[in-house]
Formats: C-alpha cells, sequence, structure tokens
C-alpha cells in the first residue's frame, strides 16, 4: 500500500475542495441564470410590492419595463395554470370596450398591475365619462390613445352614477346618484413610449384610440366609489361589471397580446 506524505494530503484536500467550489459556484450560476430565465413575472410582482404608490414611484416604476420585459412575464402566466387560473378570475372585459387584465395584486400595500388591450378602433359615440376608484399611472406599450377632460357645472343633462366594485365577489354596480351639467375643458394623447398618471377624481373619457393599444398600468388601493356620467336618455343606464372569463379564453387572448408587442 502506498503512502502518502502528510503535506501530499494537504494538497489533495486543498485541490478536493477548490474543486467543490468551483462546481458549486458554477451550478449556483446555472440556477441564477434558470431563475433569471423563467422568473420575469415573479421579479415584477416582488418590486411591486416593494413599492408605496405615489405618481412618481409609479411613474419611476413603469419606466423601467419595456416591452421586452412584459412579454417574458406573460410567457410565464401561459406557461403557469396556477397563474393562468388567479389572473383569469380577477379579469373581463370591459364595459368601456377594452379586456381588463389583473396580473398582479399586493395586499400589503394595495397595489395592482393592469394589462388593458384595445383590440379595436372603434370607439362608440357615447363613451361612459368617468373618474376612478383610485389614482394610477399608466405606460402605453403599443398604440396610442386620446383622452377628454371634463368638470361639471350647473345643469341636469347628464345621470350621475356612483360606482362600486366588490373584489370579495367581483361585481361592480352603480346607483343614481343625481343629475350634472358637464363641460370639457382639454384633451391629452398618449402614445407607445409614454407614462402617464391620472388622480382619481379627474373625469374623462376616452375619444379616439388606435388598433392593437395596450396598456401597463400601477393602480393605488381602491379608495372611493367611481363617478360615471351618462347623457339623459334611453341608454342612460346603470353600469355594471362581473370579473371571471375562461382560462382558455385567456391563455389565446394573452398570446395575441404577445404578439402585438413582439
Amino acid at each position: 500500500m502506498t503512502n502518502v506524505a502528510p503535506c501530499q494530503g494537504v494538497v489533495y484536500d486543498l485541490l478536493a475542495a477548490s474543486l467543490r467550489a468551483i462546481i458549486a459556484a458554477r451550478l449556483r450560476r446555472a440556477s441564477f441564470l434558470y431563475r433569471e430565465k423563467m422568473s420575469s413575472y415573479k421579479k415584477l410582482i416582488e418590486t411591486m410590492a416593494s413599492l408605496d404608490f405615489s405618481k412618481s414611484t409609479a411613474m419611476a416604476f413603469l419606466r423601467t419595463i419595456d416591452k421586452a420585459l412584459v412579454i417574458e412575464a406573460l410567457a410565464d402566466v401561459i406557461a403557469s395554470e396556477a397563474l393562468l387560473s388567479a389572473i383569469a378570475a380577477d379579469s373581463y372585459i370591459h364595459q368601456l370596450e377594452f379586456e381588463k387584465y389583473v396580473i398582479g395584486k399586493v395586499s400589503a400595500n394595495g397595489l395592482w398591475l393592469r394589462l388593458h388591450h384595445w383590440p379595436s378602433s372603434v370607439v362608440e359615440s357615447r363613451q361612459d365619462i368617468h373618474s376612478h376608484c383610485a389614482s394610477f399611472a399608466s405606460r402605453v406599450l403599443n398604440g396610442s390613445l386620446r383622452h377628454a377632460h371634463y368638470r361639471k357645472i350647473p345643469g341636469d343633462g347628464y345621470s350621475e352614477y356612483q360606482y362600486r366594485f366588490d373584489e370579495s365577489t367581483g361585481v361592480g354596480g352603480s346607483v343614481l346618484s343625481g343629475y350634472t351639467g358637464l363641460e370639457k375643458y382639454s384633451f391629452d394623447e398618449h402614445h407607445a413610449g409614454s407614462v402617464y398618471c391620472v388622480d382619481e377624481n379627474l373625469l374623462h373619457q376616452v375619444v379616439a384610440i388606435d388598433e392593437g393599444t395596450i396598456t401597463l398600468s400601477l393602480w393605488a388601493r381602491r379608495a372611493k366609489d367611481a363617478i360615471v356620467l351618462r347623457p339623459n336618455g334611453p341608454d342612460a343606464t346603470n353600469a355594471s361589471a362581473k370579473a371571471g372569463i375562461a382560462v382558455p379564453l385567456l391563455r389565446s387572448k394573452l398570446d395575441t397580446i404577445i404578439k402585438r408587442l413582439g
């Protein structure tokens, strides 16, 4: 039997330890790269969870998000039945003719991340003039949209509804609260790449939109009822919504959005 000198044993131990360290480092690197490739959705939500909503933080967050990151995050969603089911339960085709997808929500800070898609450029001659239940910041990923801004004035030409969405049931409904007059005082336009913020009290209306417009928006915690205003007449009925779409439909819709963003 060959005896190994003590110094040689030390060398062998050091070499073995060094080799183990190199292998472990490579395994960690491989695992890190795998997580980086597969966790775009998780990174997006974890970053959102670290925020406190303000106009500046919300807009800064959205400026860090480009089409490539959204495509990767949506691909993560499509690959996960659990994520698809959760998102499908909170999403729906909005009464204002766009697709609303609640991509993520964080209970600790009350923030919501929503993806909106307008599959058509058609805007009805009578779009609801409305405020929101919370302030939000939005980034236009594709297309463009134009808003008109309004303020109340004395009068009774519009029916005013208080709109509330019940998160526990996924059902939204409105109640007639009175009548008012309105005047239009400004417009704004937002194109692909732009980031803007909307205060919860702003009364506005989409008046023009490109086919395939897609926005990603970060919403503060719901704080109040929204206002919906409709011209008096036979169409002045209350607004309602019911959250929830089928998982196969959601998968197909997200795939369409990925292709449009690509």
